[in-house]
């Protein structure tokens, strides 16, 4: 945990249940309570300041049912995030959990890799809105304190006023990117280690060959995704000081769209995927750095892909867009971005708010990486409607540059 260990409290009837769930979030290092029904999980919340309850739904006296209905109608109350536990085939359930007020759940028998990753998304979540709250609270108290000076005039009170939202947005953007790289890292290597404890648990030589293959490639998976998520951090807090050097070499766009796909597959294992690529200009080259270049165009891919519908259906076009520009047109078949959000995304940590996003959902850097690039090669990113009507166009605009002449 990057701050004071999370308080849970876990309510299950059955002791047994209690118990290994208390035990793997006490390794993750919660501070855990245990209630075994409802009336004692209302009491004990009450009494205390628990960021997380994990909650069984079916049990007697007061059912998990009754403990959300009245902690989220006690406008007054204590309001944890609550994590509803049912059984796995239990979907009604879940779903009028859910509808009550339940921030998330998980189902019996325990995935505990799965389990942490819903208990440490709620714990981040819930502090992130402390932190906001806490500091409006702060600028709020510090404007009035501004105004209360007989000596301030109103175009200095303007420009403290600047001052510290500047001050509060840059401290909001570093907390929100502390929340979500402890989220990210710690849910894929909590994964990895979860898979490799089973593994361990086992004895192998009984595992078919498919099971441990099956295995390996989630391991492999997560394994991908920490890489990722340092090469991302990595380019992004390079770029805040410029394009690095070279930055004026012949960069095949045709080449980069197929090596940067063919990445990504090796990467995500998509086996449904599919991609078409329309050019009738296969040579057009751009002048820039080559890796960045690759970079812009591998997280246009990406979210192409992790948004995309069940089965991911790309279409990437390559064409000169006007007598300026040359353009790589990426259109998917998944919800679209909302119009009102299409500057948003480009922006560091931010999501589309309809997006179908995959259980790990990244840092939300991969656009704002790729606009930063274009920006640096005199360029643009540009986000519409797919022309198909379904789906996003995410288009990256490249200063023309017709390709060199080959020589025999």
């Amino acid at each position: 945990m990057s701050e004071a260990a999370a308080k849970v409290l876990v309510v299950d009837d059955l002791e047994d249940n209690r118990n290994v769930l208390s035990r793997h979030l006490l390794r993750m290092g919660c501070d855990v309570s245990m209630a075994s029904n409802g009336r004692e999980a209302l009491e004990s919340i009450h009494g205390d300041d628990y960021e997380i309850v994990l909650l069984d739904i079916m049990m007697p006296e007061v059912d998990g049912f009754e403990v959300i209905e009245k902690l989220r109608t006690d406008q007054e109350g204590k309001q944890p995030s609550i994590i509803a536990i049912s059984a796995r085939h239990d979907t009604d359930a879940i779903t009028r959990a859910l509808n009550m007020g339940a921030n998330d759940y998980v189902t019996k028998p325990y995935d505990f890799p799965v389990v942490w990753a819903r208990v440490e998304k709620q714990l981040n979540q819930a502090r992130s809105t402390r932190l906001i709250r806490d500091v409006n609270t702060r600028l709020v108290k510090r404007l009035a304190e501004l105004r209360d000076k007989e000596n301030i005039k109103a175009e200095d009170d303007d420009a403290a006023v600047e001052a510290i939202l500047k001050a509060a947005l840059k401290s909001a953007n570093r907390n929100d990117l502390q929340g979500k790289l402890n989220h990210e890292v710690r849910t894929r290597l909590h994964h990895i280690l979860g898979l490799s404890q089973q593994m361990k648990s086992y004895d192998i030589e009984r595992l078919s060959p498919e099971e441990a293959a099956a295995r390996i490639r989630d391991i492999e998976k997560s394994g991908w995704g920490l890489l990722g998520i340092v090469e991302d951090l990595t380019d992004f807090l390079t770029l805040q000081q410029g394009m690095p050097a070279p930055s004026n070499l012949d960069v095949n766009l045709r080449e980069s769209v197929l090596h940067e796909w063919e990445m990504l597959d090796h990467r995500q294992n998509m086996k449904d995927a599919k991609i078409n690529i329309y050019t009738d200009q296969p040579d057009q080259t751009v002048k820039g750095n080559p890796h960045y270049i690759r970079k812009a165009v591998s997280a246009v891919l990406s979210n192409a892909v992790r948004f995309a519908d069940k089965t991911p259906s790309v279409k990437v076009r390559l064409e000169p867009a006007t007598r300026e520009f040359f353009k790589i047109a990426v259109e998917d078949n998944g919800p679209g971005v909302p119009a009102e959000e299409r500057e948003d995304v480009l922006a560091p940590f931010y999501q589309a708010k309809n997006a179908k996003t995959p259980e790990y959902e990244g840092l939300g850097l991969g656009l704002a990486i790729a606009n930063t690039i274009m920006t640096h090669h005199r360029g643009k990113i540009e986000i519409s409607d797919a022309p198909s009507g379904k789906g996003a166009l995410v288009t990256l605009y490249f200063p023309y540059l017709q390709p060199k002449i080959k020589t025999a």
